[in-house]
C-alpha cells in the first residue's frame, strides 16, 4: 500500500511527494518526482527519480505501474557544479573590476554589478546582445582590434584604453576560453592623472635643478668678471 513505501521517504521531501502523488491520483496523470530514499540496510540516503503511469481497464483506472531509478551520483556533481556556479557569480559581483563574457559571436553571456555601474546599462538589457550593437563607439577602436585579437589567436592580452563615451581610461585584460572570451576592466583615470601630474612634477624640477645650476655658474662667472673689472679698475687708477 501507498504507506509502504512513503515510509522511506525522506522527512523533507515526503509533503511534496504526498502532494504530487495525491494529485496524480485524483487526476489520472502520469506522476514524476525526484525525492530521496532512506536505504534499510543502513539508513543512508540517495536521491531517486520515481515515475508511475496509471493502467486503465473500461477507462477506469486499476492500477498503477512505476519505476524508481537511483539518480544520486547525478543530482549530487549537479549541486556540486551549482554550488561552483553560486560561489564563483559571488566572486564575481564583489570584485572591483568591471567584468563580462562574450560567446564567439560576439553576444554577451555575462555581465557583473561593475559593469553595469560602469557601462551604466542594465545586465538585463545586454544579456544575449551583440556587443558591438550595444557599444557602438567601440567599433574600430584598439578594443575591438585586441578582442578580436585575441579571440583569434587564443592568447591573454593586457592594454589601456581611453573611452570617449565614458571619459574614463580603462586597464582591460582580456582571457580566452572554450566558450569565447571573459573580460576584466577598471577606472584608471585618476591612477593616470597622478602619474601625469608627478611626470610634470619630475621635469619641473628638472628644470628647476637646470635652472639653478645656470645661475650657480653663471654667479661664479659674474664673479670672475667683477673681480677682473676690479683689478683693471685699479690698475688704471694707478
Amino acid at each position: 500500500p501507498v504507506q509502504r513505501w512513503v515510509d522511506a521517504v525522506h522527512p523533507d521531501d515526503k509533503k511534496p511527494v504526498l502532494v504530487a502523488w495525491a494529485k496524480a491520483l485524483r487526476t489520472g496523470e502520469p506522476y514524476a518526482m525526484e525525492f530521496r530514499i532512506r536505504r534499510g540496510h543502513d539508513g543512508a540516503c540517495r536521491w531517486h527519480f520515481a515515475t508511475a503511469m496509471p493502467v486503465r481497464e473500461n477507462g477506469r483506472i486499476v492500477k498503477w505501474f512505476g519505476s524508481a531509478i537511483d539518480v544520486h551520483d547525478r543530482k549530487t556533481s549537479e549541486e556540486q557544479v551549482h554550488a561552483l556556479a553560486a560561489r564563483l557569480t559571488a566572486t564575481l559581483e564583489s570584485i572591483t573590476d568591471a567584468f563580462y563574457t562574450v560567446d564567439h559571436d560576439w553576444r554577451l553571456t555575462y555581465v557583473n554589478g561593475e559593469m553595469e555601474r560602469v557601462s551604466r546599462r542594465r545586465r538585463a538589457d545586454l544579456i544575449g546582445k551583440v556587443i558591438w550593437d550595444e557599444f557602438p563607439a567601440a567599433r574600430g577602436t584598439k578594443l575591438e582590434r585586441e578582442l578580436r585579437r585575441a579571440m583569434a589567436e587564443k592568447h591573454a592580452l593586457a592594454f589601456q584604453e581611453f573611452a570617449p563615451t565614458l571619459k574614463i581610461w580603462l586597464d582591460i585584460r582580456v582571457y580566452p576560453s572554450p566558450d569565447g572570451l571573459s573580460v576584466y576592466f577598471r577606472d584608471i583615470t585618476e591612477q593616470r592623472e597622478l602619474e601625469n601630474r608627478l611626470r610634470q612634477s619630475q621635469r619641473l624640477e628638472a628644470v628647476g635643478q637646470l635652472t639653478g645650476g645656470v645661475a650657480h655658474d653663471f654667479n661664479n662667472l659674474l664673479t670672475v668678471i667683477m673681480g677682473n673689472a676690479e683689478t683693471l679698475a685699479h690698475g688704471l687708477a694707478h
